[in-house]
């Protein structure tokens, strides 16, 4: 795969990650280069189902068996997105707790979710859409 600064991220490009990370057929190393989390942050963006968003990655979650920071807290926003807040709270909080003291910022941001996820609202980027309630 070429480098990230290299791929043209199209609509269709996105469908194509879609498509093998949601593959049982992708070894898991290749699982693992899919699921960079560049990657992962512009084909949620780019998919229009929540529902497929959280399906994409609670598999990133169960892959790195949770011990990714930084896949936890991508997980922790689909399930915003549907409702699903104390799930989103509880995913977050374990996103915190991996996430090394000096790294402030990363914690700042997750915190910052976890308020508006507390308030029953999500948390949207520029790309995120609700639809596919």
């Amino acid at each position: 795969m070429a480098d990230h600064d290299e791929v043209e991220l199209g609509a269709a490009y996105l469908e194509h990650c879609a498509s093998l990370l949601e593959s049982r057929a992708v070894d898991p190393e290749s699982r693992r280069n899919l699921g960079d989390i560049y990657y992962v942050a512009s084909l949620l963006n780019g998919l229009k189902s929540d529902r497929r968003k959280l399906t994409i990655t609670i598999r990133l979650c169960q892959q790195t068996r949770e011990r990714s920071p930084l896949y936890l807290d991508t997980h922790s926003v689909p399930p915003a997105n549907v409702g699903r807040f104390q799930d989103a709270i509880a995913t977050a909080n374990k996103a915190i707790a991996l996430v090394p003291p000096p790294n402030t910022s990363a914690i700042d941001g997750i915190r910052g979710r976890i308020s508006l996820y507390a308030a029953s609202k999500p948390y949207r980027e520029g790309g995120w859409q609700m639809e596919d309630r």
